[in-house]
């Protein structure tokens, strides 16, 4: 009788383990989809840089979901709730960052209107729409069930993971473009100054 409940209970011990790694496998096809519909993967051949971010997303759900297939524990209640604080707390920091960045982004583009900057825009948008539009509306949450929330906090895991890497887009295209913008002034600069001569 005890093997048998073992055995049950390994069985449904892998299948909590493979619900939990089909997330994060989901959540980095969500991501290459992502840069592919966006531009942004065409983007990677020019601005270098943006593979940091990029790569650092994969990265992150990749090890979520291996440290889950290594150990799964399901916390009581009050821990998995807790954890929603944490991750809420989290994403709320990083709209504020996006949030700012959009200011100074504006202001920068705004003083040099050489270029509109559309790719920085799109990972923006998409940061604000994976950061407000897949982690805030929640349709169910269960109640006295902590399996079902951790399942649930993974969910919210990876469009937090894809907002914050988006937003760490963003800024290495605005800095990419601070530095174009620098490049162009100084090589204007000193085209005007050898016409005086």
């Amino acid at each position: 009788m005890e093997d048998e409940a073992n055995s049950y209970e390994q069985k449904v011990g892998k299948m909590e383990n493979i619900n939990i790694c089909a997330i994060y496998m989901i959540g980095i096809l969500a991501w290459i989809s992502l840069w592919i519909c966006s531009g942004a993967m065409k983007s990677l051949k020019v601005i270098k840089t943006l593979w940091v971010p990029f790569c650092l997303c994969i990265l992150f759900m990749l090890a979520n979901g291996l440290i889950i297939v290594c150990n799964l524990s399901v916390g009581e209640v009050e821990l998995e709730e807790s954890l929603f604080n944490f991750l809420e707390n989290r994403s709320q920091l990083a709209l504020e960052v996006s949030a700012s960045l959009l200011v100074v982004a504006t202001i920068i583009y705004g003083v040099s209107s050489e270029k509109y900057p559309a790719l920085f825009i799109r990972l923006e948008t998409l940061s604000f729409v994976c950061l407000i539009g897949f982690m805030a509306p929640v349709m169910w949450i269960p109640v006295n069930q902590p399996y079902w929330l951790m399942i649930l906090r993974h969910a919210q895991t990876v469009p937090y993971l894809m907002g914050i890497f988006l937003c760490v887009s963003g800024i290495m295209v605005l800095l990419n473009d601070i530095s174009e913008i620098a490049e162009n002034a100084s090589f204007s600069n000193r085209k005007d100054r050898d016409k005086t001569r």
